[in-house]
């Protein structure tokens, strides 16, 4: 730790840091999809998804754009210099920046996927010299200003470096250069033990949004709605009217591309994602069917989860999983549709989801199918792929292509978790806005997806 007499520099440092601020900034230029196929020349140093493969070498995922746009601008006027990354700076317009930019800090990042060991340094020592970091920073180290970055989740080693730059002089900050001069190694691998082994967790604000569709506040039919709908189940009824807050829910299921940016930040698992489980036991003869490492499914929603990953799935992305209830105002609006597209059934309304159909009766003759109905798919489908079944708030796929877990539980013994919509395997009986069903969390099934909430 810093000496006491340090100690006042440090902090008066940090006090001149704090009043020579800039004003808070929030940048939203460039267009992240172009920023995406630029990202391609990343990949070698800065990881898919942005996590590094190396330790060295920063993780770009979730880092803030401004933050991000002010280094390759240094990079490209030569205030800033590294053989790597000049060159390549020097290549790129302003246009190019704010787009590749966009595209890295838009993704989610998680656990630091560093090497450095936990043994070898002191985070717990770590934790309490960060509070002197707090003022640029953050909290959990998110950086309340678009122009200094997130520390949280960030590669130790590199954190290890810039700090011992900042130190000797080869880099050099009019804040970080005497702040860090004030710091011993030990002092460095500690604080950076800290700050690389905390999550990154995209914030609630309305930015991280653009996924999503709000859900006004008000009242809504829950439950069966006898008229009109005579499949309900007796664990439908009472259908009745309820108040509900305000909140946010995916537009989609979540897919397989945004469930692996959570596995390579090593916060989600994929464990059994190739291999369905349920009825206690796995079912390799419906391997074929789980989305994980299939080619050409990184649209397709992720399936073959059980109800834990997908909360933690929501839980790292800043999010949670719907309740029930919740779901079921996303997927019928205020005025009890028996569907999110209104009363009209499966053929009178259109391709209005991916149930058991057509396509999936001429591979398996015997199985319960909607008749005179063809969605196209025989399993799953690429998320939004029927817009004409949208929910009068604009969120898709609410019914069929899979099952989606909830954070409910079915009974007051708290077994069976409720997931809602139906699948891509069930015939129009069960894929209704009000229909309820109830799984083992433990359970992976094929046909088993969520989207989440907030």
């Amino acid at each position: 730790m810093p000496r006491s007499g340090d100690m006042i520099k440090f902090r008066s440092l940090l006090l001149l840091a704090v009043i020579t601020s800039l004003p808070l900034m929030s940048y939203a230029a460039g267009d992240a999809a172009a920023g995406k196929l630029m990202s391609a020349t990343c990949v070698a140093c800065h990881g898919a998804e942005g996590v590094s493969p190396n330790d060295f070498w920063p993780n770009l995922a979730g880092q803030k754009q401004g933050y991000l746009i002010k280094q390759l601008k240094a990079f490209k006027d030569g205030s800033r210099s590294d053989p790597m990354m000049s060159p390549m700076a020097g290549l790129l317009s302003d246009v190019d920046i704010d787009n590749v930019t966009a595209y890295f800090s838009g993704l989610a990042l998680g656990r630091s996927a560093s090497a450095a060991s936990p043994e070898a340094d002191d985070a717990a020592a770590g934790k309490l010299m960060s509070a002197t970091c707090v003022a640029c920073h953050g909290a959990e180290g998110v950086s309340p200003n678009d122009l200094w970055p997130n520390l949280a989740g960030q590669k130790q080693d590199y954190l290890i470096k810039q700090l011992k730059a900042f130190k000797d002089g080869s880099r050099s900050d009019p804040m970080m250069s005497p702040i860090a001069g004030l710091l011993n190694d030990a002092d460095i691998d500690n604080v950076t033990a800290y700050f690389s082994g905390l999550a990154l967790v995209r914030s609630a604000s309305s930015a991280d949004r653009s996924g999503m569709v709000r859900i006004p506040a008000g009242k809504f039919w829950y439950g069966c709605k006898e008229q009109g709908d005579p499949d309900c189940d007796p664990d439908e009824q009472p259908g009745r009217s309820v108040d509900s807050p305000e909140f946010w829910i995916d537009r989609t299921e979540v897919t397989v591309e945004a469930y692996r940016s959570c596995v390579l930040a090593k916060a989600c698992s994929a464990g059994g994602l190739s291999m369905p489980f349920w009825r206690d036991a796995e079912q390799p003869s419906w391997i074929w069917a789980c989305n994980w490492k299939k080619e050409g499914r990184d649209q397709h929603p992720i399936n073959c989860v059980d109800w834990k990953q997908a909360k933690t799935y929501c839980e790292w992305a800043g999010k949670r999983l719907p309740a029930e209830e919740e779901w079921e105002r996303a997927a019928r609006g205020a005025d009890g549709w028996k569907y999110p597209w209104g009363n009209a059934g499966y053929g009178e309304a259109g391709r209005v989801a991916n149930i058991a159909d057509e396509t999936l009766r001429s591979k398996r003759p015997r199985w319960p199918a909607a008749k005179g109905y063809d969605d196209g798919f025989y399993a799953t489908a690429p998320v939004g792929s029927f817009p004409a079944g949208s929910s009068p708030e604009g969120a898709l796929d609410m019914l069929g292509n899979v099952w989606e877990w909830t954070s409910s539980w079915s009974d007051p013994n708290h077994k069976y978790r409720v997931a809602r919509g139906g699948s891509w395997s069930n015939a129009p009986r069960l894929a209704r806005a009000s229909n309820r069903y109830r799984f083992n969390p433990a359970y992976r099934g094929e046909t088993f997806g969520f989207r989440c909430a907030q």
